[in-house]
């Protein structure tokens, strides 16, 4: 018999010193078994004297087992063997303190990773469909993908339980009553007894009659199928048909699949399960000895079950735990999962051993372990409503009596910044300016009363706005309010639920609509010029068709003469900045790319109270449109072709006092992302902006005049 590699020891040789002692006495090595070198050091005797110490050579040897083996003295192999451990479908446990046990891959399932975790899989890589249809699979890493025996369902028989059990003629049932009736088709060459191809007991002819006229044609042999019935036992019984059994799997040679240590115990016909003995583990279908920590029922679970040699084993608590193995708790259990705190409170912890106290934090209430807020407050909390907090911000009356009072409960459809964004592109700035539509927005996405969706869904419910109701349903696995989604439901508040929503609820007529660029250019013959060359050519249309913000400098009739033969239709594109820049956002001294390049740039300057772009004046500012916002300017922009500046973006973290949003960033600084908690102790953001520096393209240079 071949020796198994099962040690493969870590050796290595270290350098250690011998103890001090006299320099011109006998130096020694710490152990008999460390070898001396040629060499010393010093070393110190005492506080005042100085010693030598021999250098000596130590050879260390950590006990490792071999690849595939496992235990104390590495004395057990993993399941299947060494060389394919678990089937070559897992990881073994293997090493000096590995218990043998399999943890297989994704596809793969059972005690040595031979099963596949899809039942409708099968082969060795559990890559290959089943064909069984109407039973269970065979569904292994060696299996046929057949229906197993006995697992045949709605009345069919067959390998794949696809073929439907047939009822014979009354004069044949004599069947078993666990048979089932089965036509068979035999050949016959013969004449029928008529011209249909009817034979007695004869199926329909399948030979070439031709019909012409009245007359018959026939062939000179004619072909028929008889049909006879015969009796077969149905799936997990055996015999003739008409006397059948019950198939015992754990009476046959293979006893059902079940490893040789095990037990085999029928259940049906055909079918079987497997239990490994006493003193060996698995599933049944394969089992090896049960070694030491297989089970790890003795120790904790946050607990390591460890080898100690002999068939013993200890259990050590992890190294965040303190205990005797068999029971384990937190060293410092603030630590693990906020001590059992809710996320919102502060875990404190004073002696080792003792449960930690919890305490709601800030505006949150509750006993530590469940911490809650107004609805205002947790919206205001909550990274998706920003827009929704602003807004009710300047006018806190108008939300104060619905989210911030805790003495009376409600439920709250609550609109995400991206539903927001897309609802103020349709509406004007000054909607916000009324406190009558901020009480409107807010009534009408609000109930009275604190309510599960689960317990109004399929209901008309009022809405704190008079004469207006809400309708939530529930479609294909989604809960819907108005036919607006609920992308998340039944958030718990101190005074009722909120619940998230994808779009805003809009019972009635928005005022004050934005017009579309369009509209906006129509509306005023003082851009009729500009009309008159790019829209006639449909160029603007297209260009700002495809941004989802934008900034239009648009110049009136008055200066656009004198520049007007020198336009191409490409420098529309440098009068359009791909993002949204009202006046507020222009503090002087910053640049923008345009559309036609991010090098073709726009240089934003200050002149007392006259905002210039790159020499042309700020005219009328803000017109707001549906996407964008225009600018009137004196004189048309025409791009210098022979510039092509330099771009560079600042980046910039800026510290937020509470909750950061997109404000944070001072101007003309823009928003980019929140700082991630990992690197900072406290709110911020990240913020960048873009600087142009004037360059010229090449072949062509500067002059400064």
């Amino acid at each position: 018999m071949p020796i198994l590699p099962r040690r493969n020891d870590n050796i290595k040789n270290v350098t250690i010193q011998g103890p001090c002692s006299g320099c011109s006495g006998e130096l020694k090595c710490q152990k008999p078994t460390d070898v001396p070198l040629n060499g010393t050091k010093l070393c110190s005797l005492s506080t005042w004297h100085r010693g030598c110490s021999l250098s000596c050579s130590r050879t260390i040897t950590t006990r490792q087992c071999s690849e595939g083996f496992f235990g104390f003295e590495c004395q057990h192999q993993c399941p299947t063997g060494f060389k394919k451990p678990c089937n070559g479908n897992g990881k073994c446990s293997d090493g000096i303190t590995g218990n043998g046990t399999c943890k297989c891959q994704p596809e793969f399932n059972g005690t040595v990773c031979e099963l596949c975790s899809n039942k409708k899989m099968t082969g060795p890589h559990c890559n290959k469909t089943c064909s069984c249809i109407h039973g269970t699979c065979d569904s292994w890493v060696n299996g046929t993908g057949l229906c197993k025996p006995g697992t045949c369902t709605k009345n069919t028989h067959g390998p794949n339980c696809h073929i439907k059990n047939d009822t014979c003629p009354r004069s044949s049932r004599k069947c078993h009553v666990h048979a089932y009736c089965h036509p068979e088709f035999m050949p016959r060459i013969g004449w029928p007894d008529d011209d249909l191809g009817h034979y007695g007991g004869w199926g329909r002819r399948s030979s070439w009659s031709t019909r012409i006229g009245r007359g018959i044609f026939r062939p000179s042999f004619p072909y028929f199928r008889h049909i006879i019935y015969v009796c077969k036992c149905k799936s997990g019984y055996s015999g003739n048909g008409r006397y059948c059994n019950e198939i015992d799997p754990c009476q046959m040679s293979n006893r059902g699949g079940c490893h040789q240590q095990a037990s085999c115990k029928k259940t049906a016909p055909a079918r079987n399960t497997c239990k490994c003995n006493t003193g060996w583990h698995g599933d049944g279908i394969y089992c090896y000895p049960e070694y030491p920590c297989i089970k790890h029922n003795d120790c904790d679970k946050n607990a390591l079950c460890e080898l100690a040699g002999s068939g013993r084993h200890i259990c050590i608590c992890e190294s965040k735990y303190k205990g005797n193995g068999t029971y384990c708790y937190p060293k410092y259990p603030c630590t693990i999962d906020n001590g059992g705190c809710h996320k919102k409170a502060i875990c404190t912890h004073t002696q080792i051993g003792t449960a930690p106290h919890c305490h709601c934090k800030g505006i949150y209430r509750g006993n530590g372990k469940v911490c809650l807020a107004s609805i205002a407050d947790q919206l205001k909390a909550h990274k998706n409503f920003t827009m929704l907090t602003q807004i009710v911000k300047m006018f806190p009356d108008a939300a104060k009596f619905v989210w911030q009072n805790v003495s009376q409960t409600y439920t709250v459809f609550a609109p995400v910044d991206s539903a927001l964004d897309k609802f103020n592109n349709t509406i004007a700035s000054a909607y916000w300016k009324s406190s009558r539509n901020i009480a409107r927005m807010i009534k009408f996405h609000t109930m009275e009363g604190k309510h599960p969706l689960a317990n109004i869904t399929g209901k008309v419910t009022d809405s704190l706005m008079v004469d207006f109701q809400l309708n939530v349903t529930f479609v294909n696995g989604d809960y819907y309010v108005d036919g607006t989604r609920i992308i998340e439901h039944d958030i718990e508040a101190l005074n009722g639920y909120i619940n998230i929503i994808d779009k805003v609820l809009t019972p009635y007529d928005v005022p004050i609509l934005k017009p579309s660029l369009e509209e906006f250019l129509k509306s005023d013959n003082r851009y009729s010029l500009f009309c008159h060359f790019f829209m006639e050519r449909k160029i603007i249309l297209a260009n700002v068709s495809t941004l989802k913000n934008f900034t239009l400098f648009l110049p009136v009739n008055a200066g656009w003469r004198n520049v007007e033969a020198s336009l191409v239709e490409s420098h529309m594109d440098f009068l359009i900045v791909p993002e949204l820049l009202p006046l507020s956002k222009i503090v002087g001294g910053e640049s923008a790319g345009t559309l036609l390049s991010r090098s073709q740039r726009l240089y934003f300057t200050k002149n007392g109270n006259e905002t210039l772009i790159n020499g042309a004046a700020i005219i009328k500012a803000d017109n707001y449109i549906i996407h964008g916002v225009v600018h009137e300017i004196d004189i048309p922009l025409v791009p210098n072709e022979n510039r092509c500046d330099m771009v560079m973006t600042l980046h910039k973290q800026i510290s937020c006092e509470n909750q950061c949003s997109e404000k944070s960033c001072p101007l003309p600084f823009l928003f980019r992302s929140p700082c991630m908690a990992s690197t900072k102790m406290y709110p911020c953001v990240n913020c960048s902006k873009e600087v142009g520096e004037p360059h010229c393209c090449s072949g062509f240079f500067w002059i400064k005049l």
